[in-house]
């Protein structure tokens, strides 16, 4: 990456030509941690970056905590858990909670990742980090809460960090120290009022014994060093002049892989999709309207005569079912066929509600079940819907 070219168009996104000109010069430099970034589940180069600081300066015990890390596809402690770290989420989104318990399940089964929800203040932060079980010293923590990030790392006192890292408002250029004013209650709106300046974070970073050792090349984190770990490793002068990466947004250059669905670092043989629906005995594969949600459990409609389910490698599986009550009237008469291939596993008339039961043949593998109604139901809008099947009762 040493030789490329900053296209010069930089300059019309609001980039100094002169931050271009050292960020040039600086790669030139081994010892430039920019030269080693790389994405496999970072935002952008975090993923690169980071093994290559725990490459020069080792890891202890391979513990990280990130917090905002959404639904944590795409974050810098994803990859980790493919090297056998393990450590704490935490995010203020039950929606983003949610779609971890699912697209980690493996992990947080085996223990490798354990998940909070709450919204981080100053006043919380260290008090989540003992409910999480995370005291003393760790090797990483990486701060994104688009707001108070400055006054959070601040406040952290029960956890000691070999490596930070922090996002930074690259808006503001690396002479001004700027920081918004706390607000407890603060939620980002996309605006520049966030977080603090690279100079402001440098110097924090000293009184808190940390050292700046890079930015990354899209302008978005700062990367800290606890002072008696860097050493001579990493560039000097570790200041925010020396190290400053404008911002960079209009940039693609980590967007070189196929997109992130699930958590792939722990899978158990022929489970497929079960990996991560350790609480599905089946789910809707084909023919089936969108899923539908009540106060207990989630279900799908199916959305003509025919449908295809895939079922997990149990003999046994039963599946609740209900008719819409429009549709309860019309129920008799009507019977539902099973098969598995050229196989009919059930055939049974149908009643407002009951329990869908499979016996299934031996399989090391899901196998697909196909639903045929003898026939279907019409809503007042003249849509056509079959039964309703749940798939998942809550806790």
């Amino acid at each position: 990456m040493n030789d490329y070219d900053l296209h010069p168009m930089t300059a019309h996104f609001g980039s100094c030509m002169k931050f271009e000109d050292e960020t040039r010069e600086r790669l030139k430099n081994k010892k430039c941690l920019e030269y080693y970034g790389f994405k496999v589940y970072s935002q952008n180069d975090e993923d690169g970056i980071i093994e290559e600081i725990f490459n020069r300066i080792g890891t202890t015990n391979k513990i990280f905590i990130e917090f905002g890390v959404e639904n944590g596809l795409e974050c810098n402690s994803h990859y980790l858990l493919f090297k056998n770290w393990r450590g704490l989420w935490i995010d203020g989104g039950d929606k983003h909670v949610k779609k971890i318990k699912e697209k980690f399940a493996p992990v947080i089964a085996n223990g490798q990742l354990k998940v909070l929800q709450a919204f981080i203040t100053r006043e919380n932060i260290n008090e989540l980090f003992i409910t999480g079980g995370v005291t003393g010293e760790i090797d990483l923590l990486s701060i994104d809460v688009d707001g108070n990030d400055y006054y959070i790392w601040q406040a952290i006192n029960i956890v000691k960090p070999r490596v930070v890292i922090v996002e930074y408002n690259s808006k503001f250029p690396p002479n001004c120290d700027w920081k918004m004013a706390y607000n407890k209650n603060h939620i980002w709106d996309g605006s520049d009022w966030q977080g603090a300046s690279l100079k402001a974070f440098e110097l924090l970073g000293r009184k808190l014994g940390y050292q700046l050792v890079a930015t990354n090349f899209s302008g978005v984190n700062a990367f800290f060093v606890r002072k008696d770990l860097a050493k001579d490793l990493f560039i000097e002068p570790a200041t925010a002049e020396n190290l400053y990466n404008p911002s960079r947004f209009k940039y693609v250059l980590y967007q070189n892989h196929h997109p992130a669905r699930y958590c792939l670092a722990v899978q158990k043989e022929n489970l497929g999709i079960f990996n991560y629906k350790p609480n599905h005995d089946a789910l809707p594969l084909g023919g089936f309207y969108g899923e539908s949600y009540s106060e207990n459990f989630s279900f799908n409609v199916m959305s003509g005569k025919s449908s295809s389910v895939l079922v997990c490698n149990k003999r046994k599986v039963a599946l609740p079912y209900f008719v819409l009550p429009e549709d309860e009237r019309n129920v008799f008469g009507v019977s539902l066929k099973i098969s598995v291939g050229e196989q009919i596993i059930s055939q049974f008339p149908i009643q407002p509600n009951g329990v869908i039961e499979m016996n299934l043949p031996p399989s090391d593998v899901p196998l697909t079940a196909n639903f045929e109604l003898s026939r279907t139901f019409t809503n007042t809008q003249g849509k056509e819907h079959g039964l309703a099947i749940i798939f998942e009762i809550n806790d």
